[in-house]
């Protein structure tokens, strides 16, 4: 038999602790449930807000159109043009123009013969040297 001042007794009225202990567990289920349902909805909503970003940026990747110049090219491939042109003419243009210097000092020497001893090789041989100096130093400062 059950003691009488249990509070499982069935004869006995529950205790007003015994009530509120009820009801706070049964407040705390029911707040559980709740806060899992918005926990779930929350989940839901973040993944679909995710995707939807996911989305959106591959959509823009596509419509991004590439950056061109008037001519039609990209930046990156204007300055490899840009590079490959200023070597090109650093080194064409020392060598000619040190050869154009050497020949006039020639002419106004009077060294017009194939006999007389001509600067304009040594001046063009001279660009040469001077013309790869310029490309390597080109080189270096484009990379």
């Amino acid at each position: 038999m059950e003691k009488p001042d249990s509070p499982d007794s069935p004869n006995e009225n529950p205790s007003p602790v015994d009530i509120l202990h009820d009801q706070t567990e049964e407040i705390v289920k029911n707040a559980t449930k709740e806060i899992d349902s918005i926990d779930r909805e929350y989940g839901h909503r973040v993944k679909s807000l995710d995707d939807r970003l996911k989305s959106a940026k591959g959509q823009a990747e596509q419509q991004k159109p590439e950056i061109r110049n008037t001519i039609g090219m990209s930046p990156k491939d204007a300055k490899s043009l840009g590079s490959g042109l200023t070597i090109a003419y650093g080194l064409m243009g020392s060598v000619i123009g040190l050869w154009v210097v050497g020949k006039v000092i020639d002419n106004i020497q009077g060294n017009t013969s194939a006999t007389d001893f001509q600067l304009a090789p040594f001046f063009a041989m001279a660009g040469m040297v001077i013309g790869i100096v310029f490309a390597v130093v080109v080189t270096q400062r484009m990379s």
